[in-house]
């Protein structure tokens, strides 16, 4: 043999043994090695924001909220969004893919993407800003690049952005104080009173309730309901004190949050608390001694999904690339056992039993366990 093919057999065991040391390095280190050690700049050279932006919801529990608890420093356990207090199902998801694109990007030291890549940004926080909005999903347009919150799957949103498979699988219903007086016509909503709270920039404003009046439910009430929602009184986000200030009472009440509507429910200001069900559930059990009966069924059959502006013309170059990429990721994470939709199902809801719904949806996406 050859001194030439000796170093050349030498170099190469070099390299295998390096490559098998670095394989188990530990993930914070394998993304500190990924990452520069400055900030890189949040501006390309046409002015964009070059960072990705992602949407996360601040009171949509249990999919995507804020918590009291901040680290504010990144850590592979908690994900680049957690480490900044939010969390929920779909938080879990956006988490896992970015922690992934941390250490596998295919680009390389070149073009490296760590944790000060990444900025959040409540929507929620702007839809106060921006009340005039009639839907978050609409932020895509300039303020967010993916949106990590319960977004459900509508025609007219998958003709705009691009959506990932779907997530999860809820239905929208109706909550009502266990107990409660049934309301009478005449004298419905009444004075500072709201007969439906839901919150206005969802598909509950107008999918989910026509959807309930097409059931049969509230038939008593179905020409003030339909009046209200022909009005534009369904259009504007309104706050509980003005609905506490209106002598006749309010029919259809848009709030701005979840929080605000479970818990004027639960002070017995609004009727039917209507919205996605395991939402208003949750938020329902934050305030002590609320008992509340569920409506007959849920009256729609919803898919949530992530969705992003994949903008060639704003997200030129780099930024679409890691669109792609986070949806190249989540596409392969989700369809094989030990499913990403297991892991988030368990990290959010415990031991919760699943519906037979939502079993056979995850049962059609992984197969079986």
């Amino acid at each position: 043999m050859s001194n030439t093919v000796r170093l050349f057999l030498f170099a190469s065991l070099v390299l295998c043994h390096t490559g098998t040391i670095s394989g188990h390095a530990s993930e914070e280190a394998r993304i500190k090695q990924a990452s520069p050690s400055t900030t890189s700049n949040t501006e390309d050279k046409e002015g964009n924001n070059s960072k990705l932006l992602i949407g996360v919801r601040e009171h949509a529990r249990p999919f995507s909220f804020r918590t009291e608890t901040r680290s504010g420093n990144y850590s592979s356990k908690s994900g680049p969004l957690r480490s900044k207090g939010y969390d929920g199902y779909m938080v879990y998801i956006c988490d896992e893919v970015l922690k992934e694109m941390f250490i596998s990007d295919p680009r390389g030291p070149e073009e490296p993407f760590g944790p000060e890549d990444i900025e959040h940004i409540d929507v929620d926080e702007l839809l106060r800003q921006n009340p005039k909005k009639q839907d978050r999903i609409d932020f895509l347009e300039s303020e967010i690049d993916i949106l990590c919150d319960p977004a459900t799957i509508t025609r007219d949103r998958v003709k705009r952005y691009a959506v990932s498979p779907p997530l999860f699988v809820t239905g929208i219903g109706y909550l009502q104080l266990k107990n409660a007086t049934p309301p009478d016509l005449e004298h419905t909503p009444g004075p500072g009173r709201a007969l439906i709270g839901l919150v206005g920039a969802t598909t509950s404003r107008h999918i989910g309730l026509q959807a309930i009046l097409n059931s049969g439910e509230w038939s008593r009430f179905r020409e003030k309901i339909i009046t209200a929602m022909r009005s534009d009184q369904t259009s504007k986000i309104r706050k509980k004190q003005d609905i506490q200030n209106e002598k006749e009472g309010t029919v259809i009440w848009p709030a701005l949050s979840h929080e605000e509507v479970s818990k004027a429910f639960c002070d017995n200001v609004v009727t039917y608390y209507v919205g996605d069900l395991e939402i208003i559930t949750d938020y329902a059990r934050q305030h002590a001694g609320c008992e509340w009966t569920l409506g007959a069924t849920t009256y729609t059959n919803d898919r949530y999904a992530i969705f992003a502006n994949i903008d060639y013309r704003r997200n030129k170059g780099r930024k679409a690339h890691l669109i792609g990429r986070f949806y190249e990721i989540l596409n392969r994470e989700i369809a094989t056992a030990d499913s990403l939709l297991d892991r988030a199902y368990r990290a959010t809801f415990g031991d919760a039993p699943r519906s037979r719904q939502l079993e056979l949806f995850y049962w059609s996406m992984r197969g079986s366990n």
